[in-house]
């Protein structure tokens, strides 16, 4: 879930959440990580070994509260929160050289991320120029649509990047781009090279005026300045 904390977390922070759920008098207690962050203080929480006892609360009532899009989500008016730091682990020689910026929680063996891992390894996503690994919330359109798609920017080039998203465009479409940085909101716009439901698409960055390189460069430079301060 997305909840806006209102300031950045640590990234490897684990969270603890108590709150009761309307109309219920039991309290739901569930654990979770930070999985990605936006500079506003807003993050994307991931929950981790949740309760019996609260994932049946919550099911039960999601199926009975869950609204159409015509209402309004009820509102939670108490919410506990405590954060928990945990300690980063040791970079390895293979990626010490590369500049992070907005670290995700400590990455966990399990067979999703270790194919999330290989897919945005692939000879088709790697670029000839500089990589920046980083993990930025960012919105996709198709190119002459207007509705958004919530993902996140990850390794960074001159030519492309990489977009986490569960559901990716084909291979070909036309993307624009729109990431947010404290000082600008900037629009990239490019080509899906390769898409990998589940885990997200390889972008080619097509830049045909000077304002978009500009745009691109921008953006290199904000991640590169934000992993020298972390």
């Amino acid at each position: 879930m997305a909840v806006n904390f209102g300031k950045r977390l640590p990234p490897t922070c684990k969270l603890y959440f108590q709150f009761a759920l309307p109309g219920q008098g039991v309290n739901v207690r569930l654990s979770g990580q930070v999985v990605w962050q936006e500079w506003t203080g807003r993050a994307g929480i991931q929950f981790v070994d949740v309760p019996q006892s609260s994932l049946r609360a919550l099911r039960a009532w999601l199926r009975l509260n869950v609204p159409d899009d015509s209402e309004e989500a009820p509102s939670l008016s108490s919410v506990t929160v405590e954060l928990q730091d945990t300690p980063l682990p040791e970079p390895s020689a293979a990626n010490s050289a590369l500049p992070i910026a907005r670290v995700s929680a400590v990455e966990r063996g399990d067979a999703a991320q270790q194919n999330w891992a290989r897919l945005r390894s692939e000879p088709g996503n790697r670029r000839a120029q500089t990589r920046y690994v980083c993990r930025i919330g960012a919105e996709v359109y198709r190119v002459g649509t207007t509705i958004p798609h919530r993902c996140n920017l990850t390794d960074l080039s001159s030519g492309g990047c990489y977009l986490e998203m569960a559901s990716p465009f084909h291979s070909g479409a036309s993307v624009e781009i729109v990431v947010r940085t404290p000082e600008q909101k900037l629009k990239l716009v490019g080509k899906a090279q390769s898409a990998h439901p589940g885990y997200g698409m390889g972008v080619a960055f097509t830049l045909k005026t000077e304002d978009e390189r500009k745009g691109v460069q921008q953006l290199i430079d904000f991640v590169a300045a934000t992993a020298q301060k972390m």
